[in-house]
């Protein structure tokens, strides 16, 4: 018996080895696919980090634009502002040379009624244009000015 217990004992470890030798086999082939996983993973986050800051520098250049672009308003803001105030002394200017062309007017009016200015034409259909027509040909009106000098009064 002691040689039948030993081939069943034997027969029993090959068994077991066997047993073992497929386990391992398992075991290697999971520890391959970890092994796959864990490379998988590692490409994902090396492409997630390579994405990431991509987004960084995109972020960047548009917060660039976007100063450059405040930059842009504030300066047509600034135009803007320049070409209202330009305006506004326009009108102060056109109210000046309307003030002047109404006082040249009243003085006109009374002369031309008296006669006393045939060499000059005045037209009065705009105070700007009687100015311009008086101020435009200085020696056909040399005589006016002095006749008006002389002779006219301004109106009230």
């Amino acid at each position: 018996m002691g040689t039948d217990a030993i081939m069943l004992d034997a027969r029993a470890i090959a068994g077991g080895n066997r047993d073992l030798s497929i386990r391992a086999g398992h075991q290697a082939a999971s520890l391959q696919q970890a092994a796959a996983s864990m490379e998988q993973l590692t490409a994902t986050v090396r492409q997630n980090a390579d994405n990431a800051h991509d987004a960084s520098a995109l972020a960047t250049r548009a917060s660039d634009i976007a100063t450059r672009g405040g930059e842009v308003v504030r300066q047509v803001v600034d135009t803007m502002d320049a070409i209202s105030e330009s305006s506004s002394r326009i009108v102060g200017f056109v109210g000046v040379i309307e003030s002047i062309a109404l006082r040249i007017s009243s003085i006109v009016e009374p002369a031309r009624n008296t006669r006393s200015l045939p060499a000059c034409t005045f037209t009065v259909d705009s105070p700007i244009s009687s100015l311009i027509s008086f101020a435009a040909v200085p020696e056909r009106c040399a005589r006016c000015r002095t006749s008006l000098a002389t002779t006219a009064k301004p109106r009230p």
